[in-house]
């Protein structure tokens, strides 16, 4: 009997200690998304910025070409040759 009271409170120890910590993964997993866009946005805004008047008295070298990778998708045009993960 004292046994099988053992394994049962066991049980209840772990699920309960399963019911705390799996919303705890979840609001992680959202705040750590809700960063990425948050940078996302960031990275965006601040392509935009130094593209839209450029100023003609610092070196060209140093400004962005191309809009960060992963911040918006063009649904149906093929990836650049040669990147990671091209369709063909």
């Amino acid at each position: 009997m004292n046994r099988r009271v053992t394994i049962i409170g066991a049980g209840l120890l772990v699920l309960v200690v399963a019911g705390l910590v799996i919303p705890f993964i979840v609001k992680a997993r959202l705040k750590a998304n809700l960063a990425a866009s948050q940078n996302n946005l960031r990275e965006l805004a601040l392509f935009a910025a130094h593209n839209a008047k450029p100023d003609p008295n610092n070196d060209k070298r140093k400004l962005l070409t191309e809009i960060p990778a992963g911040t918006i998708a063009l649904y149906g045009t093929p990836p650049k040759s040669g990147s990671v993960g091209s369709w063909g």
